[in-house]
């Protein structure tokens, strides 16, 4: 399985620039086996979340008059309304397949597809997604102190440059 994986890779590193734009059947095909649509789908369902945290968090604490309490309650409705249009499949289909045709060749899509079809290509959509999330909660959890690092770095360094021009 390894083997096939890097076949296939070395396959699509080493295609020729000049090679065939991919027909945008084949992207569009492509764009089903790596479940783009479904992705686009999962991102708009989390700026939802996001929205209605914002208003929660924007209200919390708040006496509202019952016409402000309507309005907040309707706001993600009208909201997400945009956010749906702006970015359906609809709308960004066009999108995403102009930019793969402009980026990959014909070869390349067709590989792709077969990379993504594979037991290999399931285990890439399904699980590192998952192996991306665990690790990413774990750097946004670090990050504070990070920062707090770097705050105090560049204090250091600010009363170092003061001190040294006195």
């Amino acid at each position: 399985m390894t083997k096939q994986i890097i076949s296939i890779l070395c396959l699509v590193l080493s295609s020729s620039a000049a090679a065939q734009v991919p027909s945008a059947a084949s992207v569009e095909a492509l764009l089903v086996a790596n479940r783009t649509e479904s992705a686009l789908a999962a991102t708009v369902a989390q700026m939802e979340q996001m929205i209605r945290q914002n208003l929660a968090q924007a209200t919390a604490g708040r006496t509202l008059t019952d016409q402000q309490k309507s309005s907040i309650e309707t706001a993600p409705q009208r909201l997400l309304a945009t956010v749906k249009d702006d970015l359906s499949w609809d709308a960004l289909k066009p999108v995403y397949v102009a930019a793969y045709q402009q980026t990959l060749t014909q070869t390349e899509v067709d590989l792709l597809i077969q990379l993504y079809k594979s037991p290999a290509g399931a285990v890439l959509l399904d699980r590192v997604p998952v192996a991306l999330q665990k690790s990413g909660a774990v750097v946004q959890a670090r990050m504070p102190a990070v920062i707090e690092k770097i705050r105090a770095m560049i204090l250091r360094e600010i009363a170092a440059a003061k001190s040294s021009t006195k």
